[in-house]
């Protein structure tokens, strides 16, 4: 039921396949996408590496602003390309720095870090020991 969810009506997380999906139901300016029909946005999943049980983000193609936001790329914001070109050389780094592409990178970094703990927790990665005898 609607009473049990802990994530808003907007987001969806499932899995399929080894990897965890997050989608969305997009809207803009408060007016829903007409052309989406209601239906949820992948805009990326973590991937599992099956041999190491590490997580790494993957984008569709649709969505390749959120991409470069991830990579910290140079590409993601015309204005913050102007300012770095626009700096000294020697304030370059620390213009870059102040980028919402860097404050995106730290997120997905962290969201990895995140969840390579947690599957070092329960075992993802490692071969699997099945201990109880009624499992299937």
């Amino acid at each position: 039921t609607s009473g049990d969810r802990i994530l808003p009506e907007w987001i969806s997380l499932s899995s399929e396949r080894g990897n965890i999906s997050v989608a969305a139901r997009l809207s803009y300016h408060g007016v829903p996408d007409s052309s989406a029909n209601g239906a949820m946005t992948v805009l990326f999943r973590l991937a599992c590496d099956a041999r190491t049980g590490s997580f790494a983000p993957t984008f569709p193609r649709t969505m390749k602003l959120l991409r470069y936001l991830a990579c910290n790329d140079i590409q993601s914001s015309e204005s913050v390309a102007l300012r770095i070109a626009n700096a000294p050389s020697n304030r370059r780094r620390a213009a870059a720095n102040r980028s919402t592409g860097r404050l995106v990178k730290e997120a997905f970094d962290g969201l990895v870090r995140s969840m390579n703990v947690l599957g070092q927790r329960v075992g993802v990665g490692r071969s699997w020991d099945d201990k109880d005898e009624q499992s299937a």
